[in-house]
């Protein structure tokens, strides 16, 4: 099926970002300004790619992360709790808008290579799916830090085609290697117009748990952010 994306104008790109060089008491990152955005264009020409691809039938779009309680990001008809495999949700993108800033940037969750995720699938009435993909289009690839990819996804009852959004190791706001202290130390302390990093993270289990899930590695990390928050002295930033 062929749907046409039509072309927009393209907005001012922000300032470019420059790793800076830090101590060992503060962020491990910091940047100059906010990403540069795609441009439309960039934006529109990716969806159309995708849509190029679309396999017939249903439409999913798997949401792991804030998505998952962000229902009004985008029309849909019905969820169902989804299972991917080979891939494992990770707190590995650099965030200095959402929920950080240039000089203490926050960190949002991405999907890595390995395992697996259960997350939230959300069918798209097939009416609506260019209007569906493109408001996901432009809340998830504001920058080009994930990569769309069409995956297979288990439900309770059958296997369904879905997109999922896959960290890109190669794009600068990649924060992949990162210690769980690490980690800890900018969830704990980065906050953006969205709200701060500890309370994505806690939305995020509160989701899950809903969905009947336990992420014992975020439940662990979440433990970390706090005992950060009560005792900032107690964790040394590094790789």
């Amino acid at each position: 099926m062929l749907l046409k994306v039509r072309p927009e104008s393209s907005p001012l790109r922000s300032p470019g970002v420059e790793l800076r060089s830090l101590n060992s008491t503060g962020p491990v990152k910091r940047f100059d300004g906010p990403f540069t955005p795609l441009e439309d264009a960039e934006r529109n020409a990716s969806l159309q790619r995708f849509l190029d691809e679309m396999p017939p039938g249903d439409q999913w779009i798997i949401a792991y992360g804030s998505l998952m309680w962000d229902r009004e990001a985008f029309p849909y008809r019905d969820t169902a709790s989804a299972l991917v495999y080979g891939f494992h949700r990770r707190f590995c993108i650099w965030t200095v808008l959402a929920r950080g800033t240039p000089e203490m940037p926050g960190l949002s969750l991405g999907l890595e290579p390995g395992g697996s995720c259960r997350g939230l699938a959300f069918r798209i009435d097939r009416g609506r799916v260019l209007e569906a993909f493109d408001k996901v289009w432009r809340r998830e690839m504001y920058t080009a830090c994930y990569e769309p990819r069409w995956v297979t996804a288990c439900l309770k009852d059958r296997t369904i085609a879905a997109v999922v959004f896959v960290a890109r190791r190669d794009h600068i706001q990649y924060a992949g290697g990162l210690s769980p202290q690490t980690i800890a130390l900018h969830i704990a302390r980065a906050h953006g117009r969205r709200g701060s990093c500890r309370d994505y993270l806690a939305d995020t289990l509160e989701n899950l748990n809903a969905l009947g899930v336990r992420d014992r590695k975020l439940e662990r990390l979440l433990e970390l952010v706090d005992s950060q928050s009560h005792n900032p002295t107690t964790i040394k930033a590094g790789n």
